[in-house]
Parts: C-alpha cells; sequence; structure tokens
C-alpha cells in the first residue's frame, strides 16, 4: 500500500497525515482494529441560533475494519438524511455520501477510497475523529457511548399546512402527560416559527411526514465529536432512535460493507 502523499497539497495537511497515519500504519496493524467508532459532521449554512436545514448535514463516521486481503482499514464513511414514513432516515445505501480509507494515502484529484486533497475539510474531519479514537484508546476511562445521538429536530410546514394539524405518537402523548395540559395546546406551544415556517417537534408530525417543506436540526443539542464502543460487525451504528432511523454501516459503495 503506497503512502507516498502528493507534493501539491496543503503541507500541514500532508504532515499532519504522515505523523498520524502512515508512521503509525505497522503499530496499528499489530493491534488490530480498535474497536471504537467516532461520529462527527459537516455543515453548510449554520443559522446562529444553531438551526440548519437537514439536508445541509453529512454525518461523519469512522471505524477500523479489517478487510478481507487481511489488511487492517480505517474506513470514514459520510451520510445525508432524508424525510421517511417515520420521521427520518440518516445513513444507508440511498443516503450515503462517500466512503473512504484513511490508511490510504491522499493525493490531489484522488477517486475511489482515497480522499482528494481537494477537499480538505473532510481529511481534516476524518484526522480528527482519527485523533479521538487514539485518545480514547490511551485512557479507557473515558466515557463512550452505546449509541450515536442525533439533534432535536423540527419538521417545518408552511402556514396554511398547520390549520388541520394535529399531535401525534407516543413522544407527544408523554409530553402532555409531563405537561399536565390538554393536548390541542400542548402540541400548539411546542411551536417555533423558523424563517416564515411553522415548526413542531418532528416526533410529534411524524405522521405529516408528506407533507413537510423541511426539516431543521438543532446542532446545539448534538455533540461535535462521539466515541461509540462497538459491537460486533458495529451493530450499534444502525437501528432506531424515536422517529430516526439511522444506518451508519451500509454505503452504495460497499453495501456489505461490515
Amino acid at each position: 500500500m503506497s503512502s507516498v502523499v502528493s507534493s501539491r497539497a496543503g503541507p500541514e495537511l500532508v504532515r499532519r497525515w504522515r505523523e498520524q497515519i502512515a508512521r503509525q500504519q505497522r503499530r496499528r496493524a499489530a493491534q488490530g482494529p480498535r474497536g471504537l467508532a467516532a461520529l462527527g459532521y459537516l455543515v453548510r449554512g449554520l443559522q446562529p441560533n444553531g438551526l440548519v436545514d437537514l439536508r445541509r448535514v453529512v454525518f461523519v463516521a469512522l471505524y477500523d475494519r479489517s478487510q478481507a486481503d487481511g489488511h487492517l482499514a480505517t474506513r470514514v464513511a459520510g451520510f445525508a438524511a432524508a424525510s421517511a414514513p417515520w420521521g427520518v432516515k440518516i445513513g444507508g445505501p440511498e443516503q450515503s455520501r462517500f466512503e473512504k480509507d484513511l490508511v490510504r494515502a491522499p493525493t490531489i484529484g484522488a477517486k475511489g477510497r482515497r480522499f482528494d486533497f481537494a477537499h480538505p475539510d473532510v481529511l481534516t474531519l476524518a484526522l480528527d475523529l482519527d485523533r479521538l479514537v487514539e485518545r480514547h484508546v490511551r485512557f479507557p476511562c473515558m466515557p463512550r457511548q452505546r449509541q450515536p445521538r442525533w439533534p432535536a429536530l423540527w419538521a417545518a410546514f408552511t402556514p396554511r399546512v398547520t390549520s388541520n394539524l394535529v399531535g401525534e405518537g407516543p413522544e407527544f402523548e408523554s409530553a402532555v402527560r409531563h405537561a399536565g395540559a390538554v393536548a390541542h395546546d400542548a402540541f400548539w406551544a411546542s411551536r417555533q416559527m423558523i424563517q416564515g415556517l411553522v415548526a413542531f417537534p418532528l416526533p410529534f408530525v411524524s405522521h405529516a411526514w408528506q407533507r413537510f417543506t423541511t426539516i431543521f436540526a438543532d446542532l446545539t443539542t448534538l455533540p461535535k465529536r462521539q466515541v461509540i464502543r462497538l459491537e460486533h460487525q458495529a451493530k450499534n451504528l444502525a437501528g432506531f432512535a424515536g422517529a430516526i432511523e439511522f444506518d451508519l454501516v451500509h454505503t452504495r459503495f460497499s453495501v456489505a460493507s461490515t
């Protein structure tokens, strides 16, 4: 496997990849998969209050896996999100945006599993996530999660659509009981205006998913970086969390990528 890095790339990014990845390959190969995943995200157009159109967010997962040829890969995959009948689907083959191997030397104009220095934000995030995993390996007492955390999501509608909208679902019923309020009052008290749209907590209105205008993610409710202790075949990187289904394992680039 080549560890030659294009000299046309940014010198700091080149140096960082060489020191953090290339010079550690022999040790890591002997050590084997680290058993941890790190999660982060990339976003365009963040609003001052932390709310952003979910379509502008790419969730990124990094973890090690042994390949069929015996080599150790550090897989970095990016996923978008889309509305679904139960609320939101994050990831899976249909929402995968890229899949890279951090062990392979980045180049300018790279294709396939290599990182392209023309997109330094993606490689920088991958190196940040990898460094976070290394820190957790060195300090096992650092806290890890069993499943990914997700941002609070707001489903937004045009004002006309909301005239006959009602809250439904177990999350809504729980909120009504907790508030001790009438369902109608609790539902309308939960709304907020976002960019001229009427928005409600997504779990309250997931049944109306076909009428969503936009879904907003509140990134102030999401850790910028997360570390997950992996189960066998990364099974805990796929599942459900309320109205969210997530799959950070399978991509359109390698559907059976466990």
